[in-house]
């Protein structure tokens, strides 16, 4: 079992101004925002098979430093969470996707959190 770096199915890019964020992204990015409510995320663009694709985060603390997130499409998500508690990186955030699948966030062991979505098909 191993993530292929290609299988890259969301990206959370926090925020802290909306309306801003939302220009900058759908003016200098040519993104356009999709007409779902999926928790308080802004979703961008989204792949056929992932409920999220590329997300706006709204966070206060986007500008001290709260990083982007990236998820990886994978087959034994149970797997490799195991894998990279071994490695004392411990399932930060896990939960069902209804229709959709799996997704579980970790992190690496310099703090970066992964995220990983297991696809219901």
């Amino acid at each position: 079992m191993t993530v292929d770096p290609s299988s890259i199915c969301q990206i959370e890019i926090p925020i802290s101004d909306t309306k801003e964020s939302l220009k900058f992204y759908e003016e200098v990015f040519g993104w356009k925002a999709v007409p779902i409510e999926l928790h308080q995320y802004i979703v961008m663009e989204t792949p056929d098979d992932c409920p999220y694709g590329i997300s706006l985060i709204p966070s206060p603390k986007s500008k001290t430093g709260i990083g982007t997130t990236v998820y990886f499409k994978v087959k034994q998500l149970d797997s490799i969470q195991k894998k990279a508690e071994e490695f004392g990186c411990p399932l930060q955030q896990g939960r069902s996707l209804p229709g959709y699948g799996k997704v579980q966030i970790i992190k690496d062991p310099s703090g970066n959190r992964l995220g990983l979505f297991e696809s219901k098909s």
